[in-house]
């Protein structure tokens, strides 16, 4: 789902009522991220993805550097939970074919 609007109109709010109100759904978590859409330095790809990774469980240490590789250990750490993902203040609208 995408919600979008202009800033301070209560998109956040209304998406995390949402996501707590079908817990039931995702019963192994939920991971949430602002990626600072908004600001002059928005969160990078890599650290939203160390930042996923350490909260599932992932020893920090041992996190490779490389994308591909934090992407295929979150897949691997996600593949058999059921959680929601909710990314917020994505700075780039994109189309949903």
């Amino acid at each position: 789902m995408v919600l979008t609007g202009a800033g301070g109109v209560g998109k956040t709010s209304l998406a995390v009522r949402w996501l707590r109100s079908l817990e039931e759904f995702h019963p192994d978590g939920s991971l949430f991220v602002d990626l600072g859409g908004g600001r002059s330095q928005p969160a990078s790809p890599n650290g939203v993805m160390e930042y996923f990774l350490i909260s599932l469980g992932a020893d920090g240490g041992k996190i490779s550097s490389d994308s591909e590789q934090r992407s295929a250990l979150f897949r691997s750490l996600t593949y058999s939970r059921r959680m929601c993902v909710l990314l917020d203040n994505a700075g780039v609208c994109c189309t949903i074919l």
